[in-house]
């Protein structure tokens, strides 16, 4: 009613429902607000990577010096590292639930900047 472009207190009916549609809104946002519904912002749902920091995974020694060189015969484009930060990431990739919450975060939508 606001951006049709009349005026609601020009014309009396009109005004007297403007009113009452005001009034049925504060209503119910008043009620929904007294039962803590809508007003509150939904819990944050962590995502599914964020599990992997928390994972362990048996270490096997040899897997450094393959994933080392897996990296040397593999074509890409940005440089591969191997060092202790990387190594339980892929420790816990080759794990099938640590396989699992990778692939399910990558396969989120990104979110869009407004």
């Amino acid at each position: 009613m606001l951006e049709s472009g009349y005026d609601p207190n020009g014309d009396p009916k009109l005004s007297e429902l403007f009113h009452r549609v005001v009034d049925s809104v504060y209503a119910y946002e008043l009620q929904a607000f007294r039962a803590g519904d809508g007003f509150s912002e939904a819990p944050a749902v962590p995502a599914a990577i964020d599990e992997v920091a928390e994972m362990t995974f048996p270490v096997d020694p040899s897997l450094k010096g393959r994933a080392e060189e897996a990296a040397k015969n593999i074509s890409h484009d940005l440089p591969l590292t191997v060092n202790d930060e990387v190594s339980p990431f892929s420790i816990s990739f080759r794990h099938p639930r640590g396989r699992t919450i990778v692939e399910t975060g990558l396969s989120r939508p990104a979110a869009t900047a407004k």
